[in-house]
């Protein structure tokens, strides 16, 4: 590997982290969920978690834990307009 490679490979670093960086309420969120969000006064507050990286999407020990000592479900669906 030649010392001349490092800054390419480091640009496309960035640009992956960049992409993968997409907050993960925007799969949760859609753009019709969002204006009801405005509309209801609670998009501020998700806006700023989005500013920070978004919802956590990984799964800690701690989590693991936890459900591995539940026995409850819960269910949540979502209709398209």
């Amino acid at each position: 590997m030649l010392a001349a490679d490092a800054p390419a490979r480091g640009v496309r670093k960035a640009k992956r982290r960049m992409i993968m960086m997409r907050p993960s309420s925007d799969i949760a969120f859609t753009p019709r969920i969002k204006a009801l969000q405005t509309e209801r006064g609670s998009r501020e507050t998700y806006a700023r978690i989005e500013q920070r990286g978004g919802f956590r999407t990984g799964i800690t020990e701690e989590l693991a834990a936890f459900l591995a000592d539940i026995d409850t479900a819960y269910l949540g669906s979502g209709l398209i307009d």
